[in-house]
């Protein structure tokens, strides 16, 4: 290791392999190669868990994983959403614990003026076609929500590119759930874009 340089354990691990040993008091991940003796006690033991799907771990996540974002578009607080975008722009990719991204929760039909808070989102860069855990998108979300036949947030969503091509049982596609729950109009806006 040349002069004054510190040790840095993320350049040794490439060449490196772990494996995983599993006692029943604790994990614990032994390497087949030791650390130098100089590296800090700390540099010699890797984390034994990663964070899944780049869930939210901001100080302002609650039980659920949400973030402030994801709050401010529940209520549909534009002024907040609005400076939440402008200072910390890395919470549009936040998931929350379930995987559902602000603008999962955007499409929902319980958010006040949801068109224009989905509308301010996708601008910002929101991804149209994110999955949850569940496999869902923020249009099937917004379809199978639905109760009222509004086809605004579904159209916002379809004008950028949201796929209208899915699957929602084994026998019926979304335009075809849309239009055996009653909502017409969407259906309607999804084959639009078909």
């Amino acid at each position: 290791m040349p002069r004054g340089r510190k040790y840095a354990p993320h350049l040794v691990t490439i060449s490196e392999t772990a494996t995983m040993s599993v006692s029943k008091e604790k994990e614990q991940i032994e390497r087949s190669h030791s650390a130098p003796p100089e590296a800090e006690p700390s540099d010699r033991s890797l984390p034994t868990t990663a964070s899944r799907r780049f869930r939210s771990q901001s100080a302002n996540s609650n039980k659920y994983g949400r973030s402030s974002l994801h709050n401010a578009v529940r209520k549909g607080d534009k002024k907040a959403i609005r400076k939440l975008l402008e200072t910390e722009p890395e919470l549009l990719y936040k998931a929350d614990s379930r995987g559902n991204h602000p603008l999962h929760y955007a499409a929902s039909p319980n958010v006040p003026d949801g068109a224009t808070v989905v509308y301010m989102l996708l601008k910002a860069g929101a991804a149209v076609n994110a999955l949850n855990d569940r496999h869902q998108t923020p249009l099937l979300i917004s379809v199978i929500s639905n109760d009222d036949d509004n086809d605004r947030v579904s159209r916002v969503l379809l004008y950028h590119h949201a796929k209208p091509m899915i699957k929602v049982t084994d026998d019926l596609m979304l335009a075809q759930y849309a239009t055996s729950r009653g909502l017409h109009k969407i259906a309607a806006a999804i084959r639009e874009y078909m």
